[in-house]
Order: C-alpha cells, then structure tokens, then sequence
C-alpha cells in the first residue's frame, strides 16, 4: 500500500500533505468536517492490516481527550 494522499482519499478520508513542527513532510487525514490527525507509522501499520478506514478510526478514537504535537 501506498503512503500517499491518492489512497488515503480512495478510503473515504479527506487528506494533505503537511509538515511537522521541524519541517518533515507527513501526511494529515479527517473525516469529513472533523478534526485533522497526522497519519504516523504505528496508524499506517495498522492500515496495512485492517484497512485505512478502520486503523484511522482505531488511532484517533481518544483524539478530544489526548494529542501530541507533530
């Protein structure tokens, strides 16, 4: 599977390329009109196995309640 914004959309995510707080390049998701969240390795990992869809919604789940700045 490719890290990239094209698949991320295919599954139903709006997506961009954005940079972190040092300047790497990564790419953010969200369900439409909702909060955007950085699609780290652990979560793509996670993709690979259970599909994009269900790994999003499995790593943001406490999303409101924990964050860490990318």
């Amino acid at each position: 599977m490719n890290y990239n914004v094209a698949t991320i959309r295919k599954a139903g995510l709006e997506a961009r390329w954005t940079r972190t707080r040092i300047g790497s390049p990564i790419i953010s998701a969200r369900l439409p009109n909702e909060k955007w969240y950085v699609i780290d390795k652990s979560m793509w990992e996670s993709a690979a196995k259970v599909g994009i869809l269900e790994a999003f919604k499995n790593h943001t789940a406490l999303g409101d309640f924990f964050s860490i700045p990318a």
